[in-house]
């Protein structure tokens, strides 16, 4: 097993700014314990799907924000201390909502008033959003390539 992503759960809080969402991911690392002496890539995708009975139709996930870390393009290394069963992890990022908004359409529904008066309305289709964290084994190489 080594180490893997277990009770995962995301917030989406409004921001500091209108049209701003604060976007949590919370995860505990398990470890198994051959794991704890290896080094650990880990990816954290924020993801939008559609699933079947969407207002959109029925696809396979898209990739809405990668978490970025300093040092490592889309992941984090990670070494556990010691053979633990559980890290606690979460990470946050400021986000515009339009960068979580997968299903952008509307639709529009005619709402009828007293007295025979109609009014449209838009109603935004709803987003489904999950994260999904991911890891594998990391091997370091002492070789280094500079193409100029």
């Amino acid at each position: 097993m080594g180490v893997q992503a277990v009770n995962t759960w995301l917030t989406i809080e409004p921001g500091a700014d209108p049209g701003k969402a604060v976007l949590t991911v919370g995860y505990d690392l398990a470890i198994t314990e051959n794991a704890y002496k290896s080094d650990w890539l880990v990816r954290v995708d924020v993801m939008g799907y559609d699933a079947a009975g969407d207002e959109e139709g029925t696809k396979a996930p898209d990739i809405l924000y990668t978490f970025q870390f300093p040092g490592i393009l889309n992941g984090y290394l990670f070494k556990a201390d010691g053979p633990t069963r559980k890290e606690r992890k979460s990470h946050t990022v400021e986000l515009a909502y339009q960068a979580l908004n997968e299903d952008p359409g509307v639709t529009r529904k005619v709402v009828m008033f007293p007295g025979g008066k109609k009014i449209t309305v838009a109603i935004p289709h709803t987003d489904e959003i999950s994260c999904r964290i991911s890891t594998s084994n990391f091997a370091w190489t002492n070789q280094v390539v500079l193409r100029i």
